[in-house]
């Protein structure tokens, strides 16, 4: 019985190896850069998650983080598909993802926590079930952009970026990067498009300017129905409580 159960697993887990990535035929080779040999490594503290390594025999060169280059130049990045296997176990393959058409290494920095620069914009590294893919801030400013601690976004020395992945990032008009600061209540979290800003002049929510909020006197409650209160009225998911 054990043995049929380990011959089960296996043919599972290689009918989910085979569509990681990309979209294929069922028993078609998956062929992802880096990683055609199959292999099981089972997580000594996890038991229900398994590992396929990329392959021993692949030679490319680090080059930083997790940026790797080939012999012929080519720019992968080391990177990994997910795809849970049953209720309680989660296989995790590794592969080297092409990114030659897109990264630059001349004018390639790392900003911090996912977000880096190269060809002149700024970008960051978001992952999903097939692996991590580059989001740009669009029209942000590489010399001058700073991301925020606690949630997606930062600021340039002319605008305040919000949002991030799933989607894209956006300006929040209007909103002042010398004076900003970040009010995240504790039912939000890093990408969930649900927190506060001040600045010098105005309160926004999200991508909005909340009328008639006043900065100096606005603070975060955290109560179930109430989330803001400044001197005039009371907040909750950005509208006033009347």
């Amino acid at each position: 019985m054990m043995r049929l159960s380990l011959l089960i697993l296996s043919f599972t887990l290689f009918a989910i190896l085979t569509a990681c990535g990309q979209k294929q035929k069922p028993n078609v080779h998956r062929n992802l850069p880096g990683n055609n040999l199959v292999e099981f490594v089972q997580d000594k503290k996890h038991k229900e998650m398994f590992v396929d390594p990329v392959d021993d025999t692949i030679s490319y060169k680090k080059i930083v983080d997790n940026i790797y280059k080939d012999n012929k130049n080519k720019i992968y990045k080391l990177t990994a598909c997910f795809r849970t296997i049953s209720e309680d176990t989660l296989l995790t393959t590794q592969y080297f993802k092409d990114i030659t058409d897109f990264f630059d290494l001349k004018t390639f920095r790392t900003v911090k926590d996912g977000f880096f620069i190269t060809r002149g914009k700024v970008y960051l590294w978001w992952g999903n079930s097939d692996g991590e893919y580059p989001v740009e801030v669009v029209g942000a400013d590489p010399k001058t952009f700073v991301p925020f601690d606690s949630i997606a976004g930062g600021t340039d020395k002319k605008s305040v970026f919000y949002g991030g992945p799933p989607e894209d990032f956006s300006k929040i008009d209007g909103a002042d990067p010398k004076t900003i600061k970040v009010l995240n209540p504790e039912r939000g979290c890093w990408n969930c498009s649900n927190c506060y800003f001040i600045d010098d002049k105005n309160v926004y929510y999200g991508l909005q300017k909340i009328k008639g909020a006043d900065p100096k006197t606005f603070t975060l409650l955290n109560l179930d129905t109430i989330d803001a209160k400044d001197k005039n009225r009371k907040y909750f998911n950005g509208e006033p409580i009347k």
